[in-house]
């Protein structure tokens, strides 16, 4: 059995029943699924992006702890030390063991894993719900498109109250912040400034930061600002059904950070061609 779902969100599944068609097609029988009491979560539409570059996919600190209990690469062997209470086992110099007596354990420079964000402005008037939805879907094609096996990433967006959904490194598709776009819908644009802060609070841990508007104005414009002020390595997607009076917009008062315009019957296309 196949479903295409029409549109993303939660299919509840209750009372589901089976149809068994005659061979002769004279009537059918139902039979109830028994305890099916259940739901299937769609995704929102993934469109293809070019391979991201984003800032600090390279970086490294002297941290010590900051990887000690992953997999993965690190960094150059700085040297010897005692073993502390949570190193890995294969850290261990066996051969440093055995001529001191007591535990001995390589350590290295340690990778700092990039962190990013994406913050998804889900704030529709009246009318602009299928906006809201190409909207969506470009969030989702960018968190499908972060390496999370080198990175971790975090979803930004309103609900009842600012949600901060993180995929930590390693995460299979992300699924955790997809599950989180499949349900979003639309809040009022005065909650605006409820995202700015939960943003600004979360600014000190984060490498670089990917903005999806749903539309744009002079408020969108203002936050946007608030937010380079901070220091933060921003890219602004900004979905709008009139590109040309968000450029002249954008003309007459430039935007602190890249930005790029995205008229929905063109949404693949752009998104191709983004150089982030």
């Amino acid at each position: 059995m196949e479903l295409l779902p029409r549109k993303r969100g939660v299919i509840p599944l209750r009372d589901l029943r089976l149809r068994l068609p005659d061979p002769l097609g004279l009537f059918q029988r139902c039979r109830r699924v028994i305890n099916c009491d259940d739901s299937v979560i769609v995704f929102p539409r993934c469109y293809r992006v070019s391979p991201l570059n984003l800032a600090g996919q390279a970086c490294f600190e002297q941290s010590g702890e900051a990887l000690s209990n992953t997999v993965g690469q690190s960094g150059d062997f700085l040297g010897l030390r005692d073993y502390r209470s949570g190193d890995p086992m294969r850290r261990i110099h066996w051969k440093g063991w055995a001529r001191t007596g007591r535990p001995i354990v390589r350590e290295f420079e340690d990778v700092s894993l990039p962190h990013y964000a994406l913050i998804l402005d889900n704030f529709v008037e009246h009318g602009d719900e299928n906006l809201l939805e190409d909207s969506v879907s470009v969030a989702a094609s960018i968190v499908r498109a972060v390496d999370t096996r080198h990175s971790t990433l975090d979803l930004i967006v309103m609900t009842d109250e600012a949600l901060v959904v993180r995929e930590e490194q390693g995460a299979v598709r992300s699924e955790n912040i997809m599950k989180v776009l499949a349900e979003i819908g639309g809040q009022p644009e005065e909650r605006l400034e409820e995202l700015e802060r939960v943003a600004i609070r979360h600014r000190e841990r984060l490498t670089a930061v990917i903005v999806v508007f749903t539309g744009w104005t002079l408020s969108r414009a203002d936050f946007l600002r608030r937010l380079a002020m901070t220091g933060l390595e921003l890219t602004a997607l900004i979905l709008c059904r009139d590109a040309s009076n968000a450029r002249a917009m954008t003309e007459a008062a430039p935007l602190p950070c890249r930005h790029y315009l995205i008229e929905p019957p063109e949404i693949e296309a752009e998104l191709r061609k983004l150089q982030l």
